[in-house]
């Protein structure tokens, strides 16, 4: 799902009907398991694709040094070496984009929680302006 699709649920999701006040409540930690969840599956993706940058990492290093005789005489010298594949470049990109999206599922899960604090105090108010306790 792209990023404009997500932000648009979310947003849809986060909105509180207060008509339905009740069934916003019931269906928040609904929402906070669901972003849980996105989460989760995210992170094991971006554990799985650092994995493989480690280990495309040694391929590489070891194709070079044997194939083309390059030896590195310092550490920059190997990450430009290396930066410049075009294989190592495109997994790096995709742990960027799966680093992001762990962060983005962890503060929307963060947003769902204090929803929860939101509804709470909207069901306390309405009982004050009611006269309740």
């Amino acid at each position: 799902m792209a990023w404009q699709e997500f932000e648009k649920m979310i947003n849809k999701e986060l909105t509180i009907d207060r008509t339905k006040i009740g069934e916003e409540a019931g269906r928040n930690p609904l929402y906070v398991q669901k972003y849980i969840d996105l989460w989760l599956k995210s992170s094991r993706e971006l554990n799985i694709k650092q994995r493989e940058f480690e280990k495309l990492l040694k391929v590489k290093m070891e194709y070079y040094k044997t194939s083309y005789n390059l030896i590195p005489e310092t550490v920059k010298e190997m990450d430009i070496m290396l930066n410049g594949d075009e294989e190592v470049s495109d997994i790096k990109k995709k742990i960027t984009e799966l680093n992001d999206l762990v962060y983005f599922f962890n503060q929307t899960t963060e947003n769902f929680k204090n929803r929860g604090w939101m509804i709470k105090n909207i069901i306390e108010y309405l009982k004050f302006i009611e006269g309740a306790e």
